[in-house]
């Protein structure tokens, strides 16, 4: 967290300036908007799919932002609106933001090559690779799971940050910088290297100092193995026999990559300070968010109801920690999930399109229990074959999505849970026979 204490009066001020939680003085009815979204929220939760924070946003104002779940199962501690969570990936739109301030200070270029500022990175490689070719995962460097021994655990354990950095600087590149896309989270690593080394001082400085003061984010920061931080929820995973085991990584080593925690309202703060030139100025985002490039961000459309609604997104998952921010940029209005037991990315984007048809006034449709939720639940509960059966001889009573299914059986083997995982895919075979899939 960042220390205020002795500065109160200082951050106050910059929160007031600098907070968006009241961009729109227009007056919104929300209390059709919070039960019809407490409503659609509840299966999520009662199916163990989903625990953790969502905040809605609409033209720039919060109309719901509340905690479901629990943070801490052990002592019994409810998610509220203000607990902080590890928000993985999202880490990296934020030091994409972070590249972006260098470049439009001079500091640094696109176009320069990585060897100009990692004296310890092999210059053979680091003349061929751009900081552009980080920013948009086109470097070739191996993601982290493509380290030999990283899925086994061998890096779970204490290191020197400079014997992990051999490891990185030791890996072959897997294509030509530039050549095609392939997600790396070594290239964010190394955008923090270059980060420090461009400006003299640490990430963490360099974080506070040009992103979270600026946009009133003080429940913000790196997540480093040392740190003690209050109020921020416990990562979960499923476990063998049911139930939820508590989550163990070496965060120290993810940095720049996904390293920070954050609150819902804070990363909602973030978004609404990019509307305004508090952060980088027009042209700067105008290149970080191009098709071409969408340095930290995602940019399609999503399905709502019978609109197609186009969007700016981008998602993060660390273990059990979980996020997904999806801003409606022509309606200055945002969907936040952050969460602790391991939502799939499929279940937060299901999530995610169900919450906006409510804020843009789409009617429900009621649909089937889904199938995926069920088994989600079984898991939890320890007993999917009973499930597995019940689903399979009664098909027509549920929705059946092969890839919520699939996804989840990718989710049980990150858990370690592979029988489980096998399992739901045996049933997708027979469910959807004539599926490429």
């Amino acid at each position: 967290m960042i220390p205020y204490r002795n500065k109160l009066t200082v951050y106050l001020v910059l929160f007031l300036f600098a907070s968006p939680l009241t961009v729109n003085a227009q007056p919104i009815e929300m209390s059709s908007y919070v039960s019809r979204i407490d409503q659609l929220i509840q299966p999520y939760v009662e199916n163990r799919v989903f625990s953790g924070t969502i905040l809605v946003a609409k033209e720039g104002r919060i109309i719901y932002n509340k905690g479901v779940g629990q943070a801490n199962l052990s002592w019994s501690i409810e998610n509220s609106a203000d607990t902080k969570y590890g928000i993985g990936s999202i880490t990296k739109t934020i030091t994409a933001t972070l590249i972006m301030q260098l470049v439009q200070e001079r500091k640094l270029k696109l176009a320069d090559k990585i060897s100009q500022y990692l004296p310890n990175y092999p210059k053979e490689k680091g003349d061929l690779i751009s900081i552009h070719h980080l920013l948009s995962h086109r470097s070739g460097i191996p993601n982290y799971f493509k380290i030999p021994g990283w899925t086994n655990g061998n890096f779970n354990k204490s290191m020197p940050l400079e014997q992990f950095e051999q490891v990185l600087n030791n890996l072959p590149l897997s294509f030509p910088p530039g050549e095609t896309y392939m997600y790396s989270n070594s290239g964010y690593y190394f955008l923090g290297k270059i980060i420090e080394g461009v400006t003299g001082k640490s990430l963490s400085e360099n974080l506070k100092s040009r992103i979270f003061i600026p946009a009133g984010m003080l429940d913000t920061g790196l997540y480093l193995n040392q740190n003690i931080i209050s109020q921020i929820a416990t990562s979960y995973q499923f476990k063998k026999n049911g139930h939820y085991k508590e989550t163990t990584i070496n965060r120290d080593l993810f940095r720049a990559a996904g390293d920070l925690y954050s609150t819902a309202k804070d990363l909602f703060r973030f978004e609404q300070a990019l509307y305004s030139e508090r952060l980088l100025s027009d042209e700067t985002k105008r290149i970080m968010f191009s098709d071409k490039n969408s340095y930290g961000w995602k940019n399609s459309s999503l399905q709502v109801g019978s609109a197609e609604k186009q969007i700016m997104s981008y998602t993060g998952q660390l273990l059990g920690f979980n996020s997904m921010m999806t801003r409606f940029i022509q309606d200055q209005s945002s969907i936040i999930l952050v969460g602790n037991i391991g939502t799939s990315y499929l279940e937060r984007n299901n999530l995610t399109q169900e919450i906006a048809k409510v804020l843009f006034d789409q009617n429900d449709v009621v649909e089937k229990t889904r199938a995926s939720m069920l088994l989600h639940k079984a898991v939890y509960e320890n007993n999917l074959p009973q499930t597995i059966k019940l689903i399979d001889t009664n098909r027509a009573s549920y929705r059946l999505d092969e890839k919520e299914m699939l996804s989840l059986a990718q989710q049980l083997t990150w858990s370690g849970l592979e029988q489980e995982a096998t399992s739901i895919r045996q049933l997708v075979v027979k469910l959807f026979q004539k599926s490429p899939h």
